[in-house]
């Protein structure tokens, strides 16, 4: 029985360091070797030296910065990001953590035998806990705000550079969490859809920057909800698939159907229409530093650029969410159309051998 991470999977240079990508995957995967001690170690370093020895620096990595105990508001700054980086190493040794000594025991003692799918699974139970966790203290965030289903009013309140403490924690950890889910995506087996899968992580990321950097926290909040939602029931259909619970799985998987399609392709776009229509009128194209004030032309542009970008990547796994659908609708299980292109491979040279023999 392997150990997760696949070491085999790291030392394979001409499986895993194959076309775009492969310099990145290269680096990552000798990392992902060694991940959980070597993180394991600088964390508890880092824990000693915030224990023991007087300093400044260790209180940025487990608290929030610029926040006044009086008014028990937020600003921001460039602190923020030690905070940032300090969650990028915890949730990596968390996954790591609960991968290998809860998620793959539990898999195992419930039936599932391969090591392929003990760790399929538990990289999809991983996954559905962190979202139904964070959706919902998304929509709660969402729903005691002027914004709850009213795109206006994401733009009204601009610039959002004062933020409650729960809401700065909020957008900060789900920042490190798309950040390391840039480390995830190079260390798991490669899907055919890698290269959509990277670049969504990419524009993921790089709009939680900008919209924190430029006082958009609030939209930033709306995609975030509308996006997770559709993640509680993927992975948990993986999961229900992997414990061989078909019809159960059918179920869960015709509920990620309606939800992403509802969130993804009705309300997100929504959402894309009131950055292209009400953001520009409700808000003065200007730079203003003084007044925190970051909204020229171009940096509109780029913004409704990168959600139009998001869309179109999600159009292309709707493709092959309808494909499985029509699996399912045909008398077969769901089944993930994104296989391994290594499993593939595999495939092709247990064939070759066949022959030879």
């Amino acid at each position: 029985m392997e150990k997760y991470p696949r070491i085999r999977d790291v030392n394979n240079k001409k499986l895993l360091y194959k076309g775009f990508g492969g310099f990145i995957r290269k680096n990552i995967g000798y990392f992902a070797i060694y991940q959980q001690r070597i993180l394991i170690a600088t964390i508890v370093v880092i824990i000693f030296i915030h224990m023991f020895i007087t300093n400044s620096f260790t209180k940025k990595l487990f608290r929030l910065s610029y926040c006044d105990s009086v008014t028990q508001l937020c600003s921001k700054g460039k602190d923020d990001w030690y905070f940032v980086g300090f969650w990028v190493t915890l949730f990596t040794v968390m996954r790591e953590f609960c991968i290998t000594h809860i998620f793959v025991p539990f898999g195992r003692n419930h039936g599932i035998i391969s090591t392929r799918n003990l760790n399929r699974f538990s990289e999809q139970t991983w996954s559905f806990i962190y979202y139904i966790i964070f959706w919902s203290f998304g929509m709660y965030i969402s729903y005691n705000s002027p914004y709850w289903f009213n795109p206006k009013q994401l733009w009204i309140q601009y610039p959002q550079v004062i933020l409650k403490p729960h809401i700065k924690w909020y957008y900060l950890v789900q920042f490190s969490f798309w950040i390391q889910q840039i480390f995830v995506v190079n260390i798991e087996k490669r899907r055919k859809d890698y290269y959509e899968m990277f670049f969504h992580h990419i524009i993921t990321c790089t709009l939680i920057f900008m919209s924190y950097i430029y006082h958009f926290t609030q939209i930033g909040n709306a995609v975030l909800c509308i996006m997770d939602l559709s993640d509680i029931f993927l992975p948990l259909s993986k999961m229900l698939k992997y414990l061989k619970m078909h019809k159960t799985c059918n179920l869960s998987f015709f509920i990620f159907l309606l939800s992403w399609i509802i969130t993804r392709h009705i309300l997100f776009l929504f959402i894309v229409y009131s950055t292209y229509k009400d953001a520009g009128v409700i808000i003065t194209h200007k730079w203003d530093p003084v007044n925190n004030i970051y909204f020229t032309k171009r940096i509109h542009m780029l913004f409704l650029a990168l959600l139009i970008a998001l869309e179109i990547i999600l159009f292309f796994w709707l493709y092959l969410i309808i494909k499985v659908t029509w699996r399912v609708i045909s008398g077969h299980n769901a089944k993930d159309t994104r296989s391994d292109s290594e499993d593939e491979n595999d495939l092709a040279l247990n064939k070759k051998k066949q022959k030879h023999h």
